[in-house]
Parts: structure tokens; C-alpha cells; sequence
């Protein structure tokens, strides 16, 4: 579906504005507590996408490369950034958690946010958020959702109603 989304989107964009690369949020961690688990719809959908991230790996596109077409950021990027830092710190050990989740999420949120196009999902606060930046930076008409029917517009401009989560 992603992939449809990108040619079709890359059709009617102009040169400056192609998509090659596009934000995604997910998280591994929680993909892979569905594991070999098939029962419920979230566990399918959790095993097909780590199914796709491996199916791209093994063609070649590294998801940790920074010139694949699939790139994982947040904790992943930032294991390594700890493990360079073991060779500039000769005292304590940084741990790999050693900022907890924020420095990730700070980080997947910046991406999203600057990315040409960005698709979120219907109920995410996490989306609802990136969705309403994206507008007031001017980038609400490249303001996607994924649904059941496929990926759309977010209407009135790209600007999302406000969740109630919070």
C-alpha cells in the first residue's frame, strides 16, 4: 500500500517535491512482542509489517542504512549513537537507555514533522500531534492517515481534530 501511495503521490508532484523516503511510525519493540502470535488483528498486522521490514532487508535495503528506502530511527539510531560514544568516554559505561524514550521520541517526532509527506493513524494521539505541527509549518496539505480503504488525506486542510486523549 505504501508503495502505491508513493507512485501515485510522485505522479502528481513536481520534481522538488518527489517522495523517496517516507516516515512511518511503528514500533519494533512492540511488533515483536507479537511474535509467532496470530490471534488478533494487531498481531497479524504486527507480524506482516516485521515480515516487510525483513522481505527489504534481505533485497538489500538495509533498514539501518542511511540510503535505503527503509530507515529506523529513534531506538535503534540511538543504540549506536551510545555504542560510539563507549570509545569517546574513557570513565562510566553509558547504558543504552541511559535518556530513556525521550531522546527517540524526540527524534522520530522532528523526522515526522520535517518529512515531505507524513502518514499517521486514525486514534494516535502521537499522530494527532505531528498532524497539527505539519499544518501550522505549512505542510498540512502532505498530511496523510492509513486506513482500511487505503491512504488519505487528512481533510479541512490537514488540519486534524483535536484528540481527546489528553
Amino acid at each position: 500500500m505504501v508503495d502505491e501511495f508513493i507512485g501515485n503521490y510522485n505522479k502528481n508532484a513536481t520534481k522538488e517535491k518527489h517522495v523517496e523516503r517516507m516516515f512511518m511510525a511503528v514500533s519494533r519493540k512492540g511488533m515483536e512482542e507479537a511474535l509467532g502470535k496470530n490471534k488478533t488483528v494487531h498481531e497479524r498486522l504486527a507480524n506482516e509489517n516485521l515480515d516487510t521490514l525483513a522481505s527489504r532487508q534481505a533485497q538489500g535495503q538495509d533498514p539501518q542504512s542511511e540510503k535505503s528506502t527503509i530507515v529506523e530511527c529513534g531506538e535503534g539510531w540511538m543504540k549506536r549513537w551510545y555504542s560510539s560514544q563507549q570509545q569517546k568516554v574513557d570513565q562510566a559505561k553509558v547504558e543504552d537507555n541511559y535518556y530513556g524514550t525521550l531522546i527517540p521520541m524526540v527524534m522520530n517526532f522532528y523526522i515526522a514533522t520535517e518529512a515531505e509527506v507524513f502518514i499517521g493513524t486514525k486514534g494516535s494521539s502521537w499522530s494527532t500531534d505531528v498532524w497539527t505541527t505539519r499544518y501550522y509549518q505549512g505542510k498540512g496539505d502532505r498530511n496523510f492517515k492509513y486506513t482500511k480503504e487505503g491512504i488519505v488525506p487528512i481533510p479541512n486542510g490537514g488540519l486534524p481534530t483535536p484528540h481527546g486523549n489528553c
